[in-house]
């Protein structure tokens, strides 16, 4: 299990979106915390959408899907 310090959350939720996710795989908030936790890291759900706001508001691609429930992915990858 690999420890990180907190702060690192939204630099780990921004790798995770870009390695596991597609519009062909979109990942669920639950997905999102178990990675999350399996880092070292608990977080809280209000936590995270925030942090998805926040990596919107900085001009990340993310998009939500609503079919079958709420899930990400990051959308047109500038690297």
């Amino acid at each position: 299990m690999s420890v990180y310090p907190k702060r690192a959350k939204l630099l780990l939720l921004l790798e995770y979106l870009r390695r596991h996710t597609d519009e062909r795989h979109p990942k669920k908030l639950t997905d999102m915390l178990e990675y999350l936790s399996a880092q070292g890291i608990e977080a809280e759900r209000k936590a995270v959408y925030a942090d998805i706001a926040l990596l919107r508001e900085l001009g990340f691609d993310i998009v939500r899907t609503n079919g079958g429930g709420a899930a990400y992915f990051l959308g047109e990858r500038c690297m």
